[in-house]
């Protein structure tokens, strides 16, 4: 996260939310969302390794961002007790990593049987919220039903025990309703009541729902393990691991099973996962680089940040958006968001000739219904009636809208009938705009043509 990385190369053009960092070099830098959300869940892990395995985790890099529970030790300061050779640390390194294929099974097949008894105990308290909700609908004809409800809500409550805050917590944005503020708790209306009861129960069991679909995918995931640990052929393996991304799960695999290397090496499944895997780490840019560098290319999102910037006025803005556009791949798309950037900037500057210009150069789709749009705006105001029209027409291709603003134009000119014409046109594809079926009506009344 120094000067020069990824985020302060494209982060202008490819980061929405932008979040600032420390590094441990004391320096702020900005980065994204994802990113920042990383670091705190970094933070947590950091902190659980310190806390079950009493094992403390260190940073090498100044510039890497800083994260709470990881302290950064130089290099330099990185120190090897003489007794502990470092052929010796290797050593039990490998041993730690070796795969223990009975152990793991075991591990598997209790980790299971933990999920899927809570997954069962979640799916039980489902019956509950729905006695809940139900009790809550009646809850007006049947004032009484307070007491019933609520004993529901502390039962399911208690029978969760910290699944309960867990589950809040998880699905935090559907309980908005639920938490807005009130004057007089004590005083609520039985209407008031009741919508906050409601609301509960549908907040808590959508939550519940979204919890256990990850429980769903997490069983499959480890499901899938075991049919790893089982004797199947590699090609029964070979889709799932490509579906879920897992390059490199066949070396894995290959420490369970008892397999003659010769052999692998001349299987065709396995030569075409172990080139994706190759080829997959040889890949010089991280995924988060990736990603930034295949949003600032987005044109959709280019334009989206180049909008903002010339609503707000912001002339420096859509200057460093330029500038990062220059920087950029060279194509036809980032030579004609340059010319908008310029079209703008004349136009914040007030030189409307130039900017008129400028706006006239673009021709890229993508592009030229903004630029059209601003040059029937600077039209409008020099009351050129012919350039108007002109733009009014190619401005239809982008929407028919634009044919009732042609209309209406030429009907404010004087050419009425052929206003009357162009109406005609918009409504054989718009038959349902109410409004342009007026406006034709009294037009063809102010022309006597009692037929139409």
């Amino acid at each position: 996260h120094e000067s020069g990385s990824a985020e302060k190369a494209y982060g202008k053009m490819a980061v929405k939310h932008l979040m600032q960092v420390e590094t441990y070099g004391g320096e702020q830098a900005e980065t994204d969302l994802p990113f920042y959300q990383g670091i705190q869940a970094l933070k947590v892990l950091s902190e659980g390794f310190l806390k079950y395995f009493k094992t403390e985790i260190f940073n090498l890099s100044s510039t890497a961002a800083k994260v709470e529970a990881i302290r950064f030790c130089p290099p330099s300061e990185v120190n090897i007790a003489e007794k502990e050779s470092k052929s010796g640390l290797m050593e039990q390194i490998r041993e730690y990593l070796q795969f223990n294929s009975s152990d793991y099974a075991i591990y598997l097949a209790n980790t299971l049987k933990e999920i899927q008894a809570e997954r069962l105990l979640l799916i039980e308290q489902k019956k509950l919220l729905r006695k809940g909700a139900d009790l809550a609908k009646k809850m007006i004809k049947q004032p009484k039903n307070e007491a019933k409800i609520l004993e529901v809500k502390n039962k399911v409550e208690k029978k969760l025990g910290e699944q309960a805050h867990m589950l809040f917590q998880f699905g935090y944005g559907n309980f908005n309703k639920v938490m807005k503020p009130v004057d007089d708790e004590k005083n609520m209306t039985l209407e008031e009541t009741q919508f906050f009861l409601s609301e509960y129960f549908a907040a808590m069991n959508k939550s519940l729902e979204s919890f256990v679909a990850l429980l769903d995918d997490t069983i499959n995931t480890l499901k899938f393990r075991q049919l790893e640990l089982s004797e199947v052929q590699l090609s029964e393996l070979q889709t799932e691991w490509l579906d879920r991304f897992e390059l490199g799960r066949h070396l894995i695999w290959k420490r369970f099973h008892d397999i003659d290397e010769d052999v692998l090496q001349q299987d065709p499944i396995w030569i075409d996962l172990h080139s994706k895997f190759i080829e997959e780490i040889e890949l010089q840019d991280t995924q988060q680089v990736q990603n930034l560098k295949k949003r600032a290319s987005d044109w959709k999102n280019i334009f989206s940040k180049l909008s903002v910037a010339f609503d707000d006025g912001n002339i420096s803005e859509v200057e460093t958006i330029k500038q990062s556009i220059m920087n950029a791949e060279s194509s036809e798309l980032n030579h004609q968001i340059a010319l908008l950037c310029d079209a703008m900037v004349h136009e914040l500057k007030g030189n409307k000739v130039e900017a008129l210009s400028t706006y006239e150069q673009i021709t890229h789709i993508n592009l030229k219904m903004f630029a059209l749009k601003r040059v029937l705006h600077f039209s409008l105001e020099d009351r050129d009636h012919d350039k108007v029209l002109q733009t009014l027409q190619e401005l239809v291709p982008f929407s028919k809208e634009y044919l009732v603003n042609f209309a209406d134009y030429m009907a404010l000119l004087g050419q009425k009938e052929m206003a009357l014409q162009v109406f005609q046109v918009y409504l054989k594809d718009r038959g349902d705009n109410l409004m342009v079926w007026v406006k034709l009506a009294d037009l063809a009344k102010e022309l006597a043509q009692q037929e139409l």
